[in-house]
């Protein structure tokens, strides 16, 4: 966690403000929030650089500057997709849907045609929609829901949740 932070101090200083690099380290600090459970600080880092992200995609094609003005897409999906995690965590399952509708987007850009990422992560969603269907409905049963569920079956089996 020190080096992810002096890391994303020192590219402050050395880059422009909107730097890819930037968004990026603010992206892999927020997953290391994410999973220690400092939900509150991932949430606004992992904000924080989709918004630049999304604002220097949507400046490069507006400007004929090229499509993705530096924003790799695999990154972007990969950012996307630990998001959407965080949101699953917090079952903000409307977010969830968001995060990784648009992770699979960037997806299609990063990788070719029927790519087993595309294919995963798209049973993902399937999988997070069916989740908080049942939950929003009394039925959920987090055992079916592969390690996800087996860690929280072992976390209720020791009383932590």
């Amino acid at each position: 966690l020190p080096f992810y932070e002096e890391s994303l101090d020192i590219l402050r200083m050395v880059l422009p403000a909107a730097h890819p690099e930037i968004a990026l380290a603010m992206g892999n600090l927020a997953e290391v929030y994410r999973t220690a459970g400092e939900n509150e600080k991932a949430l606004v880092l992992f904000e924080a650089s989709l918004a630049m992200q999304r604002r220097r995609a949507a400046e490069a094609r507006g400007e004929g500057g090229g499509r993705w003005g530096g924003v790799d897409p695999m990154g972007m999906a990969c950012t996307l997709n630990n998001s959407a995690l965080l949101y699953r965590a917090m079952e903000n399952y409307p977010h969830v849907e968001k995060q990784m509708e648009e992770a699979i987007e960037w997806l299609k850009h990063a990788v070719p045609a029927g790519h087993y990422y595309v294919t995963s992560m798209e049973q993902s969603l399937a999988a997070a929609r069916r989740e908080g269907e049942e939950k929003k409905a009394g039925t959920y049963d987090s055992t079916k829901y592969g390690m996800v569920g087996l860690f929280e079956k072992a976390r209720r089996e020791k009383g932590l949740s």
